[in-house]
């Protein structure tokens, strides 16, 4: 907006061949901050600067965004955003935390009211989620234990995860390269907006295998409700194998993982007809794999539909962008029959079900 503000004062300079300060008292823009904002320009930085003190403290972005879910939202407040800011100010101002807290309640109340739909995948390998989690313990020295856990969403197999320290993008790139070599790649992989998530280095692995990215909305977990649900699942088995008591040392703490998701994929659920998501994953007669050109004609047929879409929506923004993004995949997945969109019953004229993909 200020950049096109200086560019419009500009325009008009050369065009009525006027001082700066006239074209900026025709604008009503104080010259001051006409100046101001071209030697910002000029010195590429910012060219709008927050008032007040700047804060000393990094802002791990992926802790806030998960704490701002956990906030009692309503249609017009949150409650416990007080608190929150408390905990953050020495990284964040209260004017950036309560924007970020209204766009968070503005994409849940938009989700609770578009999109009172569930999602049923048909097909193992079409779609894997991919998500980080806390462990509930801690190594020997105090400190937290992570893992990053992957699962097929039609069978609910869930594959070997990572385990020990927060992975980095690197690791999660290496992750998922073993893990498409071993398996066979999937069609769409779906994850948050966690920057590890969305390193540069696990897009570049997404894009050797041609496999697509499909992000949840920001601060609405329940998109991704396949994982979502199934990390409570895994910290339930977890917790039955190791003491709480008892601290665990990073380095076991990657058989243990793997020991609870193999407990988790040799249960019988009634979602898949009584038989276990390993059964289904491995002996089923459905798991389909793509070809690399069958790839490359669904991401073209994806990627100009969501620019159809955003070109009937005049000025849009990036989060448009995604929400095209997101309808176009949908779109392609239910005229192919992939998957099976059912809408769920409103309990009460005052209440909304969310969408969950599971």
């Amino acid at each position: 907006m200020i950049r096109e503000t200086l560019r419009g004062i500009e325009g008009i300079r050369e065009t009525a061949r006027i001082p700066c300060r006239t074209a900026c008292a025709g604008l009503r823009i104080p010259p001051s901050s006409y100046f101001r904002w071209k030697k910002r320009e000029k010195d590429h930085t910012p060219l709008l600067i927050s008032p007040g003190p700047k804060k000393l403290e990094p802002l791990d972005i992926g802790i806030l965004e998960a704490e701002i879910l956990k906030l009692g939202h309503r249609r017009k407040l949150s409650y416990g955003s007080g608190r929150l800011y408390r905990r953050h100010s020495a990284s964040i101002s209260r004017r950036e935390l309560m924007e970020l807290i209204r766009r968070a309640r503005e994409e849940i109340s938009r989700e609770r009211r578009n999109n009172l739909t569930q999602i049923r995948w048909h097909l193992p390998n079409l779609a894997w989620a991919m998500d980080d989690l806390e462990c509930g313990h801690r190594d020997p020295e105090g400190g937290k234990l992570y893992g990053n856990r992957l699962q097929d969403l039609s069978s609910r197999y869930k594959f070997p995860p990572l385990a020990g320290e927060f992975p980095c993008g690197e690791e999660i790139a290496g992750y998922l390269d073993a893990h498409f070599q071993r398996y066979g790649p999937p069609l769409l992989l779906k994850r948050d907006n966690r920057g590890n998530l969305n390193h540069s280095a696990v897009n570049d692995i997404l894009g050797e295998y041609l496999v697509i990215p499909l992000n949840s909305p920001e601060y609405y977990a329940p998109y991704n409700g396949g994982i979502e649900k199934s990390q409570g699942e895994f910290q339930g088995v977890l917790q039955k194998k190791l003491s709480p008591e008892t601290a665990c040392p990073r380095k076991h703490i990657q058989a243990y993982a793997e020991a609870a998701e193999h407990d988790l994929n040799h249960l019988p659920r009634p979602c898949l007809g009584g038989k276990t998501s390993c059964w289904v994953y491995f002996e089923g007669k459905d798991r389909r794999r793509f070809t690399r050109r069958e790839r490359r004609d669904i991401y073209d047929w994806i990627k100009g539909t969501a620019g159809d879409i955003l070109g009937g929506m005049g000025d849009a923004g990036p989060r448009a962008a995604k929400a095209a993004w997101r309808t176009a995949v949908e779109t392609w997945l239910v005229r192919n029959g992939m998957i099976t969109v059912t809408r769920k019953k409103k309990v009460s004229p005052y209440f909304f079900e969310n969408r969950s993909h599971n």
